[in-house]
């Protein structure tokens, strides 16, 4: 009768560690997919962050709360964060976890024409 308590308590942590670590690759693929975007030949900023945002709104359906993508490009990087909130399994404040923070980045693609050799 003690027991049954304890192991539900850990099969639900198990879970929601469970959940935080594919939610973790999830917003991890949304940042590449948002960067890829961004770093392309006539990419911008706000192209990256509506492809992140799209990527997770397919993918991640509720896994992720207080989602945001945000983005920066130069002339020779773009660099996209995606951050979220895992929901939470547990409904005790003990198990608080922290928010999720994954990043991409990358050189930006340019057009180069092509050079003569000299001969």
């Amino acid at each position: 009768m003690l027991v049954t308590p304890l192991l539900l308590s850990v099969i639900t942590l198990l879970v929601q560690f469970g959940l935080w670590y594919h939610s973790a690759n999830v917003a991890g693929a949304a940042a590449q997919e948002g960067a890829r975007a961004c770093r392309i030949d006539g990419g911008t900023e706000a192209i990256g962050e509506q492809a992140a945002l799209r990527f997770l709104n397919e993918t991640a359906g509720r896994l992720l709360s207080e989602r945001s993508a945000t983005c920066a490009r130069d002339d020779t990087s773009a660099r996209l964060e995606v951050r979220g909130r895992v929901v939470q399994v547990v409904p005790i404040a003990i198990v608080r976890l922290p928010e999720l923070v994954q990043v991409s980045e990358g050189p930006v693609e340019r057009f180069r024409a092509a050079t003569e050799a000299g001969g």
